[in-house]
């Protein structure tokens, strides 16, 4: 699984234009995500990657894409900061965290992480799979 992060000025309508594209496109947006500063960064799942990868460069989005890997929490508090702990204390960088599951109990994140390998090992059977429904 894979998404897109498209950064871009931090204004009205960004996120709108993007979403709008992939919309007339027929890609429906899964899980999307906005972080906002000096800048944004907007970051999409798209239910069909090629399609939106195809999508944004025929646009002349340039959007940066990211491998996922899916990781499962229990429903309490503390479940993003053992996950983040577990991943800083292994030197593993996550890049973006993203909810994409948060049906009661089951409690899944998106994560694009600097090594997938590693974080896949110190997450153990947390690493599960996530397909949109």
């Amino acid at each position: 699984m894979r998404a897109f992060i498209v950064e871009s000025a931090n204004r009205p309508g960004e996120l709108a234009k993007i979403t709008e594209l992939l919309a007339t496109e027929n890609i429906n947006v899964v899980a999307a995500g906005l972080a906002v500063g000096a800048t944004g960064a907007i970051v999409i799942i798209g239910n069909d990657e090629d399609k939106t990868r195809k999508a944004l460069a025929n646009a002349s989005v340039t959007a940066r894409e990211v491998s996922l890997l899916i990781a499962q929490g229990k429903d309490q508090p503390g479940e993003i900061a053992w996950v983040s702990r577990k991943l800083a204390d292994a030197g593993v960088n996550i890049e973006l965290l993203l909810p994409v599951d948060t049906t009661p109990g089951a409690h899944k994140v998106a994560l694009a992480v600097s090594d997938e390998a590693k974080a896949k090992q110190v997450l153990g059977d947390r690493v599960t799979t996530w397909v949109y429904k």
